[in-house]
């Protein structure tokens, strides 16, 4: 009889919430992509103005999640390691500030609206981002659509002028989330040094095409205020 009453008062406190069962703490480890230690100054140093737009994303990589494949057709995810930030995100500002240190654009890169209309514009998305953990492959895999716009200094027009994927594929030694760190650092160190080489060549065109474009524009303001003081 008194193991009865025992029972079910254990049961009553327990039910009120008097007694508790301890749990063990959940940690969740969370990781940033980090921008090159050391940055090369440009040679050379472009008379324009460039305005980074925030990367977009597709849907399997939106969010803090860190995904991996083990086959062709599974698509996962760590649930105890995690990005700080969407990865997306964090992809805008390491090319905003690497264009920066780059010093390749004399009228500045920036991120956020200034108020001043910049020559062109660069939009990002980030098409795949995972940790390949198969038997054979063993890797971090990048891959990012770039997209260059012209505006025109008078009209504004919006014009695509240069449109890539740039698909990076870094080792590792092991399936290890941290090997997989190391390993899209180094991506995207890679994928930086690619952007440069196509940037460096397509800018030294659009600057010789500005300084004409203003040159124009110059003659014919000149022009005009001789007509009116005629």
């Amino acid at each position: 009889m008194k193991i009865q009453v025992a029972s079910t008062l254990l049961l009553f406190f327990f039910m009120a919430g008097c007694v508790s069962i301890p749990r063990e703490k959940i940690e969740i480890e969370r990781y940033s992509i980090d921008p090159p230690e050391t940055i090369v100054k440009s040679d050379t140093t472009f008379d324009l103005t460039l305005f980074v737009q925030p990367f977009q994303g597709d849907a399997e990589n939106r969010g803090d999640r860190i995904l991996f494949r083990e086959d062709q057709h599974t698509l996962n995810y760590y649930y105890y390691h995690r990005w700080i930030v969407p990865p997306e995100k964090n992809l805008t500002d390491i090319l905003a500030t690497t264009l920066t240190k780059w010093k390749m654009f004399g009228g500045g890169v920036f991120e956020q609206e200034t108020g001043i209309v910049p020559t062109h514009e660069i939009h990002g998305r980030l098409l795949d981002l995972h940790a390949e953990n198969g038997r054979k492959d063993r890797s971090a895999i990048l891959e990012i659509k770039l997209t260059v716009i012209r505006i025109h200094p008078e009209t504004y027009l919006h014009t695509p002028i240069f449109q890539k994927i740039y698909l990076v594929a870094e080792p590792r030694p092991n399936t290890s989330v941290e090997s997989y760190i190391t390993a899209v650092n180094n991506a995207v160190e890679q994928w930086l040094l690619l952007v440069r080489y196509d940037l460096e060549a397509l800018f030294l065109q659009e600057a010789q095409l500005f300084n004409e474009l203003r040159g124009k524009k110059q003659n014919y303001s000149q022009q005009r205020m001789e007509g009116d003081l005629r």
